[in-house]
């Protein structure tokens, strides 16, 4: 199967560094993975309501989106979050603003995992597993301790996810 360039979206680098728990990682990499026509200065701009990114990523809850994106513009992942009236006087979607990542600190992710209902601790395991693979292979020789200490989790929990990735292919 050959990997098309228009499949896979750009993440920072240094969100594993951040103080992102796994919701707000899927939560971003929901938003980053939408594709937009609107670039201006640097920025993207995504229009959609916070109900399609709780769907996104298999979340009940509008509220918990809603605060991951208040976590997400304080560490300016998101740079703006505006919402428009629509034709009705009623409130529309939710128009966000991204940074465009520039250079080479990103990492390449298929854009359509969310469609595998993987949970947030997954989630985080495959953007790290994306993070560390060769862009040509896709391929990377991390080992579980060195996983734990980038993720700070224990081992049999890393083993544990990892093994509910392969099993999900």
């Amino acid at each position: 199967m050959t990997r098309r360039h228009n499949d896979l979206f750009k993440m920072p680098n240094d969100i594993f560094d951040a103080p992102l728990n796994a919701t707000e990682l899927m939560v971003l990499a929901a938003v980053y993975s939408l594709r937009s026509r609107s670039i201006h200065k640097g920025v993207k701009y995504v229009r959609v309501n916070q109900k399609t990114i709780a769907a996104l990523c298999g979340l009940k809850s509008t509220k918990t989106v809603s605060k991951a994106m208040d976590k997400l513009r304080r560490l300016e992942y998101i740079k703006r979050i505006d919402r428009y009236y629509d034709d009705y006087k009623k409130l529309g979607s939710y128009v966000y603003a991204i940074p465009v990542i520039r250079g080479r600190a990103f990492f390449f992710v298929n854009r359509h995992f969310l469609r595998f209902g993987l949970t947030a601790a997954q989630t985080r395991m495959y953007l790290y597993c994306c993070k560390c693979a060769d862009s040509r292979s896709m391929r990377f020789w991390n080992s579980y301790n060195d996983i734990c200490s980038a993720l700070h989790l224990k081992r049999s929990a890393v083993v544990q996810t990892l093994k509910e990735l392969v099993s999900l292919g």
